[in-house]
C-alpha cells in the first residue's frame, strides 16, 4: 500500500484527494464518540450500523488530551469542573507496543461539511489498522482524527467518557474492556481503566 498524504485541518485537499482515487467516502477509524452509533449518526447523515467493522490500529495512543470545544457542551453537556474538558485524540507513536481498539466507518463526501464542523482541529492521519478478530490487515488506506498540538493537564469530560463506553460495550464487553485499557490520560502515564478504579 502506498504511502498516504495527511490532511491538515480543515483538509481543504480531501474531496479533490478522494475524486482522484475515485473514492465517494473516507474510510475512518471511530476510537472515541464515533463508536457510539446514536453520536455517530448526529453528523453522518450516511451512517449505517451494518457498515461498522470492529477494528484495532498499531503505533498510535488513545489520549484524553483535546480540549472540546464549548460548542460540543450541547452535545455532550456542561463538564463538571473547569478541567474535566478532553475529549480524545490519537497520537502518532509508531510504538508496536501501543494500539486501539475502534470502528471503521464510512463518511461520505456529502458528510464532509457536517464532519468538519463536529472535528474541529484534528487533522486526519494514516493508520495502520487490522481486523479486531481475525487480525488481517484492511488492505484500504484508513484515516483517523490527530490533534498534533494537544493539552497537558485536563480530565475526561465525563458525559463524553460515557457515550465513547457505550459504544465499544455494543460491541462486547471484552471490546469495552480493551478500550479502557488502551486509552491514556493527557499525562499519557495513567491509564483510563486505573483511574476509573481509583475514583
Amino acid at each position: 500500500m502506498k504511502d498516504q498524504p495527511i490532511f491538515k485541518y480543515p483538509w481543504d485537499e480531501l474531496e479533490d484527494y478522494l475524486e482522484a482515487e475515485h473514492q465517494k467516502k473516507l474510510t475512518l477509524l471511530g476510537y472515541g464518540s464515533l463508536m457510539n452509533a446514536k453520536s455517530a449518526s448526529q453528523t453522518l447523515s450516511s451512517h449505517k450500523r451494518m457498515n461498522r467493522k470492529s477494528v484495532y490500529a498499531s503505533g498510535v495512543r488513545r489520549v484524553f488530551n483535546y480540549k472540546m470545544p464549548e460548542a460540543a457542551y450541547s452535545r455532550y453537556g456542561n463538564p463538571v469542573s473547569i478541567k474535566h474538558i478532553a475529549a480524545l485524540n490519537l497520537l502518532t507513536t509508531n510504538d508496536k507496543n501501543d494500539s486501539v481498539n475502534g470502528i471503521l466507518q464510512s463518511v461520505d463526501v456529502s458528510d464532509l461539511g457536517r464532519f468538519r464542523e463536529r472535528e474541529v482541529g484534528y487533522q486526519l492521519s494514516p493508520v495502520n489498522t487490522f481486523d479486531w478478530k481475525t487480525r488481517k490487515r484492511i488492505d484500504c488506506p484508513v484515516y483517523a482524527l490527530e490533534l498534533t498540538n494537544p493539552e497537558t493537564d485536563i480530565l475526561p469530560h465525563l458525559y463524553y467518557l460515557e457515550v465513547c463506553s457505550e459504544g465499544a460495550l455494543s460491541i462486547s464487553q471484552e471490546f469495552q474492556r480493551a478500550f479502557y485499557e488502551t486509552t491514556f490520560l493527557a499525562d499519557l502515564e495513567t491509564k483510563l481503566i486505573d483511574w476509573i478504579e481509583g475514583k
